[in-house]
């Protein structure tokens, strides 16, 4: 699993390889209004992450194409 922000790597764009993740996506309504957030504890992102942010940020679904990291 391709991710980026990630505090165990040694990169300055904190890209790890993990061979499997594990987060939590919490859905919270309040009167008519969203708000995802994601909480990855292994995460150098805000503690939880909004979750488009952590989408943009962390996974970046578009940075592999159709190599054998794509998703």
């Amino acid at each position: 699993i391709p991710l980026w922000y990630q505090k165990a790597s040694r990169t300055n764009d904190g890209f790890v390889l993990w061979d499997y993740h594990v987060i939590c996506i919490q859905s919270r309504r309040n009167k008519g209004d969203v708000l995802d957030l994601v909480w990855d504890l292994d995460s150098s992102l805000p503690f939880p992450c909004p979750f488009l942010q952590y989408i943009a940020d962390a996974i970046q679904p578009l940075a592999f194409g159709d190599s054998i990291y794509g998703r």
